[in-house]
């Protein structure tokens, strides 16, 4: 749903975890948001390639995520978005613009390349760096390469319809999982209750950082800021979405003192009786759910699955004693 800032209402309310205390739990996985992360949290997209030359920095990334969840025997249900709901192509046009605009950035600095002086490369080449980011388009292939990944493992994963969001959040809502792994907090308006954030944290000198993770409930954040979840659709309408416009001078950090003033504009007000419908279907297809058969115990790999994941990697030019010493580390601890 792409609401903008709607994160940073959550940021204090949020509890950092050890992912130890989800041992033997189910996570549902937001896909294309641990996809496009892996992909844009590089310095380049091509600082991974195969002997082709297609980047594989999204294949590293997610081989070792896996790990690290398998390592606590947490079972994985990957979920991938499909179509863009049709309210979401204004959306579609203007961000494709902006790829149309980097891109010809890009060809601009490639055409100056050859007669620049070295410090003056070096800033091309960031500045070309971080446009290439902005012209990145997550295709099919890129998916497919998880896709991949994930049945060599045995994990499952959901291809939707369309988005994600409420296929993760009903995943939660049935008890199938325990909650759901993504930097986005949109799938709250669909009732999800817990949503766990993985991020950088920063040493005190600030030379180095480690992974960590956040856990975020709706039902403790609502409480404690004394809203309902109507209330937060209207939030996340006013804070702007893929759906409607923002509304003027609001952002995340003035939302809560001004709610009670604000009026959603007739467009916002459309976009709301459409999520809103999206949550009553959702709601309405809980009563038969489609996604028990997920519910099933967490697979151990054998040394045959071992051996296909070494191969697979190794066709992608990853280097095999690492492979192998991943493998075996996680291994060890089952």
């Amino acid at each position: 749903m792409g609401i903008k800032g709607f994160a940073k209402l959550f940021e204090n309310y949020g509890e950092e975890i050890n992912l130890e205390i989800m041992e033997n739990g189910t996570i549902a996985i937001d896909a294309y948001n641990m996809i496009y992360r892996a992909m844009l949290a590089q310095k380049s997209i091509q600082s991974l390639t195969d002997s082709k030359g297609n980047t594989t920095v999204h294949i590293n990334t997610i081989f070792n995520q896996i790990l690290m969840f398998k390592k606590f025997n947490i079972k994985q249900i990957w979920v991938f978005d499909g179509e863009p709901y049709a309210i979401k192509n204004k959306e579609l046009e203007r961000r494709s613009k902006g790829k149309e605009k980097a891109r010809k950035q890009i060809e601009e600095i490639e055409k100056n390349e050859k007669n620049e002086e070295d410090e003056e490369k070096e800033k091309r080449k960031i500045k070309k760096e971080k446009l290439e980011k902005q012209t990145f388009i997550l295709e099919e292939k890129y998916t497919d390469d998880v896709k991949d990944l994930l049945d060599l493992f045995h994990i499952d994963w959901i291809q939707a319809r369309h988005e994600a969001d409420p296929i993760c959040a009903r995943l939660v809502c049935e008890g199938i999982a325990d909650a759901v792994l993504t930097t986005d907090a949109d799938m709250f308006l669909y009732g999800c209750n817990a949503i766990v954030k993985p991020f950088k944290k920063k040493s005190k000198t600030g030379k180095s950082s480690k992974s960590v993770y956040m856990i975020y409930s709706l039902i403790t954040f609502l409480k404690k800021i004394g809203i309902n979840r109507d209330q937060l659709i209207d939030i996340a309408l006013h804070l702007g979405t893929d759906y409607a416009h923002k509304t003027p001078r609001i952002s995340a950090t003035t939302i809560l003192k001004k709610l009670d003033s604000l009026e959603l504009n007739e467009e916002q007000q459309e976009a709301k009786r459409y999520i809103l419908k999206q949550i009553k279907k959702n709601n309405m297809d809980n009563n038969e759910s489609k996604f028990t058969k997920y519910a099933h115990e967490y697979i151990s790999l054998t040394d045959k699955d071992m051996k296909r994941i070494t191969n697979y990697l190794i066709n992608k030019n990853f280097n095999e004693e690492r492979i192998v010493e991943k493998l075996n580390e996680y291994c060890n601890t089952n």
